[in-house]
């Protein structure tokens, strides 16, 4: 999971046709955890949180920044890139009636092109399959997904396997939040890294996630740090093994030749590598 993860996190937001990026926080990395295989199919990987930003520091594995798909953070900018260029959004999530309500606000605020709205709620998976297609017939340049943890991020995999080639973000509860207010955060909790008080002040459902899960994730972050750090001492110390067997240079030595058909051997590109079935 951490070294899917280290893969994808970049220095700064990368804007790419054909990218889907994902947002993750304590609740979600434990939820994705349990779909290890999810992940793997996404491009970009951000942390929406400062404290996972913070434990990945500490532990020396990146230094990464805070990335939210809400409008203290990527949001505002997809948003702005959107209506400048007159790119078209398509919009997937929250309850029906609220969807309306976040899209024409956000679409008054950047003046987007709006290609196709639908609430998260889907009766099967063969409806969903049906919506996808829907969405390849028209597509649109960008889709925003907000079904909750896993579901979002299958939904953009799948879609992105269809064979569509815009650009995804999944947004979590933004869209739900949107539909109340356009800046969900006031300043002040937002300068002083307090967005998770006022969380739980506004949606007291995810206080049980504060006292609950991010505890377990604290525990099985662990695990997984200590199981990265072993491989990779481990595969150290192989490649360092080899460093020392290998045969030196000099007068009175020769490094084998490589067989004909050793050297003819065709490198997969990165796009062949990473080919596979969608989860």
């Amino acid at each position: 999971m951490i070294t899917v993860i280290n893969d994808r996190t970049r220095a700064e937001f990368q804007f790419r046709r054909g990218e889907i990026h994902a947002f993750l926080n304590p609740y979600t990395y434990l939820k994705l955890r349990e779909n290890p295989r999810t992940l793997e199919h996404f491009d970009q990987v951000h942390f929406d949180g400062i404290s996972l930003c913070r434990i990945y520091s500490w532990l020396g594995l990146k230094t990464v920044a805070r990335r939210s798909f809400d409008m203290t953070s990527v949001a505002k900018d997809v948003f702005e890139l959107a209506g400048r260029t007159g790119k078209r959004v398509a919009f997937v999530g929250t309850e029906e009636g609220v969807i309306d309500d976040a899209v024409e606000t956000l679409q008054q605020t950047f003046s987007l092109n709006v290609a196709a709205k639908r609430h998260g709620f889907f009766s099967s998976e063969e409806e969903i399959r049906d919506y996808q297609r829907h969405l390849l017939d028209i597509n649109p340049d960008i889709v925003i997904v907000g079904m909750g943890a896993v579901r979002q991020e299958k939904f953009l995999a799948q879609l992105q396997d269809l064979g569509w080639n815009g650009t995804g973000f999944t947004c979590g509860g933004f869209l739900h939040q949107t539909a109340a207010r356009l800046n969900f955060y006031p300043p002040v909790f937002d300068r002083l890294n307090l967005r998770w008080v006022y969380r739980i002040w506004k949606d007291p459902y995810v206080l049980q996630r504060y006292l609950l899960d991010y505890p377990k994730f604290l525990l099985l972050f662990a695990k997984d740090y200590l199981d990265w750090r072993r491989s990779h001492q481990s595969q150290r110390g192989t490649n360092d093994g080899v460093e020392e067997h290998r045969p030196r240079m000099g007068s009175h030595s020769k490094l084998p030749a490589a067989p004909e058909a050793l050297m003819a051997v065709k490198r997969p590109s990165e796009h062949e590598a990473q080919a596979g079935v969608r989860v």
